[in-house]
């Protein structure tokens, strides 16, 4: 949803844990929870976090004068006024579905059919006015390996959970949520 900077990209962090590798050693993960809910890294940190990371909004949400999303803490903390700041991460992952499924069930795409496939998804999230969309809905469709057109069913909780780590993917370089806050994320948008 943000519009892509020319900024030098972080270093990349370890791709996410999935659930065959979670009685694996996460170390690199409670780091990266320590630093993530430090809104402002000292000059120290290894890694510098990108806005959706920082702001515990892998999605990106901007935020609305009109309401507040469940767990979104606002004034944010870092000063941030157009993107959501979270109370966690989870929480973040659960806007960013309910999102998702509100599109699915509720919205309709350019054409007034139902938004169920990828591309309708991606050029409702991420505006082509910002955002290389075709590229952007590619990237997506590679992560879920579903062809170009393919429907999608985003009230199933696995679509869902993988969808929102694509878009976290995408926004954010990489994504260091562990299969765990992705799928409690995902159910609790089903609320």
């Amino acid at each position: 949803m943000a519009k892509k900077s020319k900024k030098k990209a972080p270093k990349e962090a370890p791709e996410m844990l999935t659930e065959e590798d979670e009685t694996q050693d996460s170390t690199w993960m409670r780091d990266f929870e320590v630093e993530a809910a430090d809104p402002e890294p000292d000059a120290h940190s290894a890694v510098v976090l990108r806005r959706g990371l920082r702001n515990r909004n892998p999605g990106n949400l901007e935020h609305s004068d009109q309401f507040l999303w469940d767990g979104e803490i606002y004034p944010a903390p870092n000063g941030e006024e157009r993107f959501c700041y979270f109370e966690s991460p989870v929480m973040g992952i659960r806007a960013l579905c309910k999102t998702l499924r509100t599109y699915y069930n509720a919205r309709l795409a350019k054409d007034g059919s139902k938004i169920d496939t990828v591309q309708e998804v991606i050029d409702r999230w991420a505006p082509p006015s910002e955002n290389n969309t075709d590229a952007y809905a590619d990237q997506v469709r590679k992560a879920l390996d579903v062809e170009n057109g393919e429907h999608i069913d985003l009230n199933d909780l696995s679509t869902l959970h993988n969808t929102a780590k694509a878009i976290t993917h995408h926004e954010n370089g990489y994504c260091p949520y562990s299969w765990e806050q992705l799928q409690e994320g995902a159910r609790l948008s089903l609320v």
